[in-house]
């Protein structure tokens, strides 16, 4: 009997079956073994997609909201959504020191903004390499947002929004970008990564 894990995100398949998973690293089973594994190594996996596709008509601008867990996820969006200007909001415990977004300094916009330290849930185990404080639910990344959004929105005929976060940051964003801004739910993709 094998260990499930989550958290790998598939990149570069071709029609041979070959790809590469691509892994935000922390403590637990999937990064454990990414952390271990060598070129030819074998897993058995499921693949449980979102079945993203392009968004038609392509953005005018791309507004993506994450966290580290989302990092692959992230990068996956800026490549396949070429040349749209972006703008990132990344939410990190240390200002996004060493996480490796691909970004295009010509069209993409890095807005880090830090985790407010709450401390772990009690109970819950403790992230010590990319902690997550499970209290603050995202508070600053959801002020920031707002706070930003409607400006950006407002130059963008046809924006794209990408919200990939713990999950209760995840529902009030979509709320807020679905409710109080008016955004079409075909112009936007959420998914919670985790729960607080």
């Amino acid at each position: 009997m094998g260990v499930h894990v989550d958290g790998g995100h598939v990149r570069r398949a071709d029609h041979t079956g070959t790809f590469s998973l691509e892994f935000a690293l922390h403590e637990g089973h999937a990064s454990d073994w990414a952390r271990s594994a060598k070129p030819g190594d074998t897993i058995e996996a499921t693949v449980h997609g979102t079945r993203f596709t392009d968004p038609d008509p392509a953005p005018s601008h791309v507004l993506a909201i994450g966290a580290p867990a989302s990092l692959p996820a992230i990068n996956s969006l800026l490549d396949a959504l070429g040349s749209a200007p972006a703008t990132i909001w990344f939410e990190t415990p240390d200002e996004a020191a060493g996480l490796p977004l691909r970004l295009r300094p010509t069209r993409h916009e890095l807005r880090p903004v830090p985790r407010q330290d709450a401390g772990p849930t009690p109970g819950r185990r403790s992230h010590t390499r990319t902690p997550v404080p499970h209290q603050d639910a995202g508070a600053r990344l959801l002020a920031q947002v707002q706070a930003d959004a409607p400006t950006l929105l407002k130059d963008a005929p046809d924006p794209y929004v990408c919200i990939d976060c713990d999950t209760a940051t995840t529902r009030s964003l979509t709320s807020y970008f679905r409710k109080e801004l008016g955004l079409p739910k075909q112009r936007m993709h959420a998914l919670g990564y985790w729960r607080p």
